[in-house]
């Protein structure tokens, strides 16, 4: 069951950059309210990373810090690979790595199609 919240989690940050790509309007456009919401999705993003990392030491029985938790709420690009690093070993590491990049990309990629659908509309 665990496995399974863990990639809910995951998998529910493309489907946020998605929505967020369909909601913003161009910068000519932008409204206050376009601000409030990009930043809410953040958060939202911020929170469902912070969730993966709790789910997946859990799982992994890997001792979690309070520094290294609060870390993951504010500086969640510094915090997460040091803890991919920290609870992997060996090759898992480079795997865990690659994963993270990818799962980067995928909410760009998402994102931008989420724009040009919004363009098209």
């Amino acid at each position: 069951m665990q496995m399974r919240r863990r990639w809910l989690l995951a998998g529910t940050l493309p489907l946020c950059s998605l929505i967020l790509g369909l909601v913003e309007t161009s910068p000519d456009r932008l409204a206050d309210t376009d601000s409030l919401f990009s930043t809410f999705m953040a958060a939202v993003c911020v929170l469902l990373v912070f969730c993966w990392y709790r789910v997946d030491a859990g799982e992994r029985g890997y001792r979690t810090s309070w520094g290294l938790s609060v870390g993951m709420l504010l500086v969640t690009t510094i915090a997460l690979p040091w803890y991919l690093v920290r609870s992997r070993s060996g090759v898992q590491v480079l795997i865990a790595l690659l994963l993270a990049t990818a799962m980067f990309v995928l909410c760009c990629l998402m994102y931008r199609v989420g724009s040009a659908l919004a363009g098209v509309a």
